[in-house]
């Protein structure tokens, strides 16, 4: 039996699956073999099942750096629920933790150590890898970070060419989901794997052929009542969905909304209420999610078991959120980006089940967000806290830039949805 079937059906629970799909299979032997490896897939397409199956196949520690503390949080809570050896090194790291990891032979006995590139680029913790004589492999987890073109731009992804000066003979895993080709010569680059005499690269279509895509023309006053009537017109009403707004103020006051259209739906159209839900109502039909909400946590997970159907959030949720079964993503205002827009639209449909995406969009959005992204004035904080990173002119100019297709892809009204967006990745839409 190949030896990646066989691990497979020994930790099928684990894994999720029971075979590889796309190009997992080809990237998982290439890991094997001991390669370096630049995986461009769709989100969705199981990018985290490439490096955990290749880190099971082989003895050693797989370092993964990642940019986000919920997927980090994620990855680790799951994989020890194996009793798997794993452990995360963050900014959520208690002291007596790091210090525990900053002991070479605790690294030695992990299957799996997470970290954030701010963490992995110190040269105390490098200093600490140096006598870690069994690290399998070096993953970076969403590497399209790496440029300042990419969708989530952050400075110390530009650090991570010491992994391969420091450790020239382990090889390195590089995963994404956004990539256009100017994005790609720049990880390339960036991550020194231009020079590697073993890199495989492997690029799946990005087309999403279960998800519709659409955009709609925004009315602010009657934006959330023309969402529900969609819920309803699509059948999607008792279905787990995501709606991204604008601000923390904008999820609690969409979701609230969203609240009274539905306990006021439910009390006029009993009957027809009971059809959709015959196993009985959620606790709550929609809850809101940002950076100051209070149990976030405790929220997610509600949202996670069905006793909630739709989060009102912010950008920051839903990467590395393990929930197959979202049917609807709704933008309540306009993406700042092609790669943004991708990502967040591309949380719905993972079981492949159809799916729904709309964007609701007017002008008005556009001066909005294009008022922010100028606004040197504003603290570094403030941005950061809408998702913007640090002001500087090249960030500026980046994230207008990105601003900008995201305009013209909604103003498009001739073109098919799906092929703009596969254009802008440089590639073709086949039927």
């Amino acid at each position: 039996m190949d030896i990646l079937q066989k691990i497979i059906k020994e930790w099928h629970v684990f894994f999720g699956v029971e075979k590889l799909r796309g190009v997992q299979k080809e990237a998982i032997d290439s890991a094997v073999e001991g390669r370096d490896v630049l995986a461009m897939m769709p989100t969705g397409a199981g990018k985290s099942l490439v490096y955990q199956v290749a880190g099971m196949c082989l003895d050693g520690v797989t370092i993964v750096i990642s940019p986000l503390m919920s997927l980090i949080v994620e990855q680790e809570k799951y994989i020890r629920s194996f009793d798997i050896p794993v452990s995360s090194f963050t900014s959520m790291t208690t002291n007596d933790e790091r210090t525990r990891l900053m002991n070479p032979e605790v690294l030695k006995g992990l299957k799996f150590l997470f970290i954030t590139p701010e963490r992995m680029s110190t040269l105390s913790f490098m200093n600490c890898l140096k006598n870690v004589k069994n690290i399998q492999r070096f993953v970076i987890d969403e590497c399209h970070c790496v440029s300042v073109w990419g969708s989530n731009f952050r400075p110390d992804y530009q650090n991570l060419a010491i992994i391969r000066e420091n450790f020239p003979l382990v090889p390195i895993m590089a995963l994404t989901a956004t990539a256009t080709e100017k994005v790609k010569k720049d990880i390339l680059s960036t991550l020194l794997l231009d020079k590697s005499l073993t890199l495989d690269c492997y690029t799946m279509s990005f087309n999403r052929p279960n998800i519709f895509y659409n955009v709609f023309q925004k009315d602010n006053r009657s934006v959330v009542k023309n969402m529900f009537n969609r819920l309803l017109a699509t059948n999607n009403i008792n279905h787990p969905g995501i709606v991204y707004c604008f601000s923390r103020a904008d999820c609690e006051a969409v979701s609230a909304e969203f609240n009274v259209m539905f306990n006021t739906y439910v009390s006029t159209n009993h009957s027809a209420a009971l059809k959709f839900f015959p196993k009985g109502l959620p606790e709550q039909f929609a809850a809101f999610y940002h950076a100051q909400t209070v149990n976030r946590d405790v929220i997610q997970q509600k949202w996670m078991d069905g006793k909630s159907l739709l989060i009102c959030a912010t950008i920051a949720f839903g990467m590395g959120i393990n929930k197959a079964d979202v049917r609807y993503v709704y933008h309540h205002t306009l993406p700042q980006s092609m790669e943004g827009y991708y990502q967040e639209a591309g949380r719905a449909g993972r079981d492949g089940g159809k799916s729904d995406n709309i964007i609701w969009f007017n002008e008005a959005d556009v001066n909005k967000l294009k008022n922010i992204i100028s606004d040197n004035e504003k603290t570094n904080a403030d941005r950061n806290q809408k998702g913007y990173g640090n002001v500087t002119e090249q960030t500026v100019t980046n994230s207008l830039y990105g601003l900008n297709k995201m305009v013209e892809f909604c103003r498009n009204k001739t073109v098919c949805r799906r092929l703009l967006q596969l254009r802008h990745f440089d590639q073709d839409f086949k039927v």
